[in-house]
């Protein structure tokens, strides 16, 4: 278990041990999900953390317990605090309660608090949503999100992550975190909205994004959106404010040019750590992980659509 500080919080990490699979090669939203968990979480199961504010990061495409930026707005709604860990909980306790799981579970119930059907965090006696700063004080140790250096607090922290990392390095939990990616990849392609249609309706047209293929995309086309849905999880209004710029090209120029387009507009955005010229950054650790899986062609030489440099 490793201490990190990372800009004003600190917390611990424990790196998985249990690697991902490509387990529908063909379809297009497993190599999605697939190329989301090598970035989000290594693509190893059971990696888990809790030193970037979010209280707890686990799962393979890596839910968080909250959101930083929300606790940062002390006259926000509570109910926009909490991330998504504990729908995450939920789904996997419908076809298996993992003994971790349980063990967390009772921790919050002693805590006052219980998952919702709503997989919210909710008070069990008065039945209200539980603020985000006292999630991260339980989960973290401190509500600011600085893991002590000692005591009860840090002792609490240390045996949640734990917990979570046992948990989701179970064998018996990877079915439920794969597809509790992909289901939220394809809610929001049905929901979120550029200039009045659905990024479904915009980019994917008749065919569910749940069915598609690369044979119905085409690499260009497969590799640039399986790109789009990872910075999606990292941060969704930007990974939609760039597509959005991009959909023009689509229907002017076809295809291949707004894949080109789009990977480019995400690789050179200045927003974290995506930009391409950041060493460790998001675009070249995805770059090559995709190389993996996608022809060399589109990532070498003039055609490339995901070169190391972009122009």
């Amino acid at each position: 278990m490793q201490r990190i500080t990372f800009k004003q919080y600190v917390g611990v990490r424990i790196r998985g041990t249990e690697e991902a699979e490509l387990r529908s090669e063909n379809y297009h939203l497993w190599r999605a999900a697939y190329l989301t968990a090598q970035v989000e979480s290594g693509g190893m199961y059971g990696t888990v953390m809790n030193y970037d504010g979010t209280g707890m990061t686990a799962g393979i495409h890596q839910a968080i317990a909250v959101y930083p930026r929300e606790l940062a707005h002390p006259d926000g709604n509570a109910e926009d605090d909490q991330g998504l860990l504990w729908k995450l909980i939920a789904r996997i306790g419908v076809g298996f309660v993992h003994p971790a799981l349980i063990e967390i579970i009772e921790a919050l119930f002693d805590r006052g608090w219980f998952i919702a059907p709503d997989n919210l965090l909710r008070n069990r006696k008065t039945g209200e949503v539980v603020p985000g700063p006292f999630i991260r004080k339980e989960l973290t140790g401190s509500a600011d999100g600085r893991m002590p250096m000692s005591g009860p607090g840090r002792e609490r922290a240390e045996r949640y992550v734990q917990l979570f990392h046992v948990a989701f390095s179970d064998r018996k939990t990877f079915s439920p975190q794969d597809r509790f990616g992909m289901e939220q990849m394809s809610k929001r392609a049905h929901r979120a909205k550029i200039n009045g249609k659905t990024i479904q309706e915009a980019v994917y047209g008749y065919k569910d994004i749940s069915v598609i293929t690369v044979g119905n995309l085409g690499p260009e086309m497969d590799l640039a959106m399986c790109f789009f849905w990872s910075n999606t999880v990292n941060a969704p209004f930007y990974a939609l404010k760039y597509l959005g710029f991009c959909l023009p090209i689509l229907r002017k120029e076809g295809p291949e040019t707004f894949a080109k387009a789009l990977v480019w507009r995400l690789g050179k955005s200045m927003y974290g750590r995506w930009n391409e010229d950041l060493k460790n950054g998001r675009y070249q650790r995805t770059r090559k992980a995709a190389m993996e899986i996608w022809p060399r062609e589109l990532f070498e030489g003039p055609q490339a659509i995901m070169p190391k440099d972009i122009p």
